[in-house]
């Protein structure tokens, strides 16, 4: 468990260090693979009901990314701010 802000961060570093990295390309020994990662980052909270609603939140972020031109971090959080001690607005 984390909080949202470090989730962004930890996937940030994630997709550096595996667009830095160079796989083994067993077809073309000599030209190594290059390969980058499109992450969505959403978070549980209040406002966020059942596990399907805290994919379609994460899915959105990641077709945000891929719309973007992909090998980024996006993130869906629109629940309170982490740091907000006030409610939600009242439906």
């Amino acid at each position: 468990e984390t909080s949202y802000e470090h989730a962004l961060g930890k996937a940030e570093n994630l997709r550096q260090v595996v667009r830095a990295a160079a796989f083994t390309n067993t077809m073309e020994t000599d030209q190594p693979l290059k390969l980058t990662l499109s992450i969505g980052v959403t978070a549980w909270h209040p406002e966020i009901k059942t596990g399907d609603e805290l994919l379609r939140a994460v899915d959105e972020a990641l077709h945000t990314v891929k719309r973007s031109g992909r090998d980024a971090v996006c993130g869906n959080y629109k629940g309170p701010k982490p740091n907000d001690k006030s409610q939600p607005a009242a439906k």
